[in-house]
């Protein structure tokens, strides 16, 4: 299944049972840490490769996304 097809065939509610409809709902409660995995994969590496380019535009953009991203508010 392709990430096109899944953002496509969303779930839009819970059934009256209380679970979610849709077979990606299951995909999403099985492989969710698969997806934290890549998803932190993908970060790092752009963290590493604006750290390495001259232009200063890029990591204002990655800065932005990683605060996004933080567990831990800053103070």
């Amino acid at each position: 299944m392709s990430i096109m097809t899944f953002v496509v065939n969303m779930p839009v509610g819970i059934t009256p049972t209380g679970k979610f409809k849709g077979e990606n709902m299951e995909w999403l409660q099985l492989h969710w840490f698969d997806v934290l995995t890549a998803a932190s994969f993908i970060v790092s590496g752009a963290s590493v490769i604006t750290k390495l380019t001259p232009n200063t535009m890029d990591d204002k953009i990655v800065g932005k996304i990683l605060s996004f991203l933080a567990l831990i508010p800053k103070r």
